[in-house]
Formats: structure tokens, C-alpha cells, sequence
């Protein structure tokens, strides 16, 4: 019984030293009351519509996940067009900075941009993608689509918004390194 016991000690101190392990991203804590981010260790952590952390570019990037490529419930959904040109924005993270956020917040005209402890002010504006998330079927490994940037300029002097679409495409699992969740949420 002795050995067993020494041997579970081995086995879970592999386990937390596995690449395959990721502490939870503290980085990401200070930006949401309502919610914070973890490692993705499952297929259980990822569904549609849930905000999922990865790094472009040098960058920690926070995006929402749209659905996974030829999904027929993303492809026949009449709002998905809406929802694709919408005016959610992906929020970069460097050096503790929002660099973009979703225009339907007055921090996205902020400048400089606001640090991520500013953000818990404006949790329902993340929110907003979490709050049915439950309802939304659990993807598999593989690509998934996530949302366009959105610019906003004035022309002649009104406020217009445009789809930059270079930023629509997919992401791969194996490049996300945490999903934003809920706080009630606890990882497995």
C-alpha cells in the first residue's frame, strides 16, 4: 500500500510537469469579474460562442469562437451573417493593455487603452458571449472560426464601421492556450 501511494505521488508530479499542463492564465484574471481564464485541458472546455485565448503574433489575443468550419447548424443559422459583421472586437493583451475591444464599450475610444483591471466595469459586454454558452454543443479537436476585427472611422464626419476581413478565419486547437469561462464555472 506504501508503494502505491508513493507511486500516485510519481504519477501526479509527471502529470504537473507534462507539456500537456497549463496553470490557469493569471494574465487574463484581472479583466473579467464574472469570469476568468483557464488552460484548455479537454474538448469539454471549448463550445461555440465561448472566448478562447491564444497568442498572435508575439500577442495574448482573446476571441470568440463562432463555430467550427461547414458546421450545418452555423451555415443555416439566418442570424449568423448579423452576428459575423457585428461589432465585437478581439482584445489583444500586452504588457497588462487592452488594445481592442468591442466598440459597444466606451473603453474602445479610450486612449491610451485601459489596463485589464480597468475592464471589471464592463463585464456585460463579455458576458454577453457567455451567457448561453451551456445551450451550445461541446467542439472537437481541430479548426474553428472566430470573429473578424471591426475598424470604425469617420467619413464626412459619421462614425462607420468595416470588416476587416484578413482577421476572418480560423484558428487551430493545438494554438489555443486557454478558454475564458464563467467564475461559478470550475475546470475538471
Amino acid at each position: 500500500m506504501h508503494i502505491a501511494f508513493v507511486m500516485l505521488l510519481i504519477a501526479s508530479a509527471s502529470f504537473a510537469q507534462s507539456p500537456s499542463f497549463r496553470a490557469p492564465d493569471k494574465a487574463m484574471e484581472p479583466a473579467l469579474v464574472s469570469g476568468s481564464s483557464y488552460a484548455l485541458s479537454s474538448a469539454d472546455s471549448l463550445r461555440r460562442g465561448r472566448i478562447a485565448v491564444f497568442v498572435r503574433n508575439g500577442q495574448r489575443v482573446a476571441r470568440r469562437i463562432a463555430g467550427v468550419p461547414n458546421d450545418r447548424q452555423m451555415t443555416q443559422d439566418r442570424e449568423f451573417t448579423k452576428r459575423a459583421l457585428s461589432s465585437w472586437q478581439f482584445i489583444s493583451i500586452d504588457d497588462n493593455k487592452i488594445v481592442f475591444l468591442s466598440q459597444d464599450t466606451p473603453m474602445s475610444r479610450s486612449n491610451p487603452p485601459m489596463t485589464l483591471a480597468d475592464l471589471s466595469s464592463y463585464t456585460s459586454v463579455m458576458q454577453a458571449a457567455l451567457d448561453t454558452y451551456e445551450s451550445q454543443p461541446i467542439l472537437g479537436h481541430g479548426k474553428y472560426y472566430v470573429h473578424a476585427d471591426t475598424r470604425s472611422t469617420l467619413v464626412d464626419g459619421t462614425a462607420v464601421t468595416f470588416e476587416d476581413s484578413r482577421e476572418w478565419g480560423t484558428i487551430d486547437w493545438a494554438n489555443i492556450v486557454g478558454v475564458i469561462l464563467p467564475a461559478d464555472e470550475e475546470e475538471e
